[in-house]
């Protein structure tokens, strides 16, 4: 930032040290990202990993299928069992219909990508074995 000098005064131009704003303001958001980063390193991992599992799908549904699956096992692993359970305890005749269209369903995305149940499996097994052992 520079003093304007003015007619009346004889002091110089003065310039001060410190950074120009634009790239203060950088160094700012930069640090912001870093610090989220290290923060939320977790799910950072699993979006890159999901990115990577679709644009694999897109070549290799076989790997690329699994590890869409895994990701979506760990994240919907609890939800899912607590459904199946809630299921199994609680049948009652008005939902049957529900669950018919719901088995359906997960039959088809089965049939259609095999390789995305696979994996969504292993990660619950998984998952309830190492992590929710009691």
């Amino acid at each position: 930032m520079f003093m304007v000098k003015s007619n009346h005064s004889d002091e110089p131009k003065k310039k001060e040290d410190s950074e120009p704003a634009s790239t203060m303001h950088l160094q700012i958001k930069t640090d912001e990202v870093c610090n989220y980063c290290k923060l939320h390193y977790k799910e950072i991992l699993a979006y890159g990993l999901l990115i990577l599992g679709i644009f694999l799908f897109f070549f290799e549904s076989l790997y690329g299928g699994v590890l869409v699956g895994m990701i979506a096992g760990i994240y919907f692993g609890d939800p899912i069992v607590a459904y199946l359970i809630k299921c199994k305890k609680s049948l009652r005749p008005e939902d049957i219909v529900r669950h018919l269209i719901l088995g359906g369903v997960a039959l088809t995305f089965f049939i259609a990508a095999p390789s995305v149940f696979l994996g969504a499996a292993v990660a619950i097994i998984l998952k309830e074995l190492f992590l929710n052992a009691k």
